[in-house]
């Protein structure tokens, strides 16, 4: 998919490998947008052949901003969406950003989804997700997705024969870890965090 014209609106970015305007046609480049989006965090990544990857989804018309001087379109696809943990402030506009976009792979926090726990409106989101069709992966443990595998005709971003090509590793709690740190009286929310690697070459 080619994406269209560059970014005009006063986004923070960072192309690596090159300094200067953010070109948004997929040239071999690796693009990193991080959105000011005061309380609440959000990043958006466009691998070097094109894969948009939403990390955290807050101001979702802030971020349908950015998608749209990308040059997707409502209806266009989303490769992956991580959510990192389940506090509104990393959540709260992932629901809209799926009503816009086809959300293709989504992963989040596994115990909350997987006990029945959370606030109503991240069971909403993980319902919206599900009905959507998009694979969600409630990930407790290690992974690692390889964006552009997809991009090239490639059955599953899961693996790739390509060893420069860009990797995002996730690494989830597990489950036994969260229901340990519950039982001793220290569970918090931000214990389910999701951490998030992106190397390239």
């Amino acid at each position: 998919r080619a994406l269209g014209a560059a970014a005009r609106r006063p986004y923070f970015s960072l192309s690596i490998g090159v300094v200067g305007v953010v070109v948004s046609d997929p040239d071999g480049r690796l693009q990193i947008f991080l959105l000011n989006v005061g309380q609440g965090d959000t990043a958006l990544v466009v691998s070097p052949q094109g894969a948009v990857i939403v990390i955290d989804v807050i101001r979702p018309r802030k971020l349908g901003r950015l998608l749209t001087d990308l040059g997707l379109s409502v209806g266009d696809a989303i490769e992956h969406l991580v959510i990192t943990h389940p506090h509104r402030d990393h959540y709260g506009g992932a629901s809209a950003l799926a009503g816009s976009f086809r959300v293709q792979e989504a992963s989040l926090a596994p115990f909350w989804h997987q006990s029945g726990m959370g606030p109503p409106t991240y069971q909403s989101l993980v319902a919206r997700l599900e009905e959507g069709n998009t694979a969600c992966r409630f990930l407790s443990g290690y992974s690692r997705w390889f964006p552009d595998r997809l991009m090239v005709g490639g059955a599953s971003g899961s693996a790739s024969s390509n060893p420069s090509a860009p990797v995002l590793e996730l690494l989830g709690p597990s489950n036994a870890l969260v229901g340990q740190l519950e039982r001793s009286g220290r569970f918090d929310t931000n214990h389910l965090s999701l951490m998030c690697r992106l190397s390239w070459r």
